[in-house]
């Protein structure tokens, strides 16, 4: 799972799971992201107006791929 959280009204990923506010949960896997895109749960989760990147599948995949080395 993928933490991310609101900064300034932009969608970022939270890899340490440190920052501050609300946060969201979600699978790493595109169509998870895509999904939520089209159903705005990302904006209704964090019950903040954010703006999410265009490249979220892929940032989510590239997080995915780090996270899986960390123990």
């Amino acid at each position: 799972m993928v933490r991310l959280t609101a900064r300034e009204g932009v969608l970022v990923i939270d890899a340490e799971r440190r920052l501050g506010g609300r946060g969201a949960y979600l699978c790493p896997q595109a169509s998870c992201a895509t999904a939520a895109r089209k159903r705005g749960a990302l904006p209704r989760r964090l019950r903040a107006p954010v703006k999410v990147p265009d490249d979220l599948e892929q940032q989510l995949q590239v997080e995915a791929a780090r996270a899986a080395w960390k123990n």
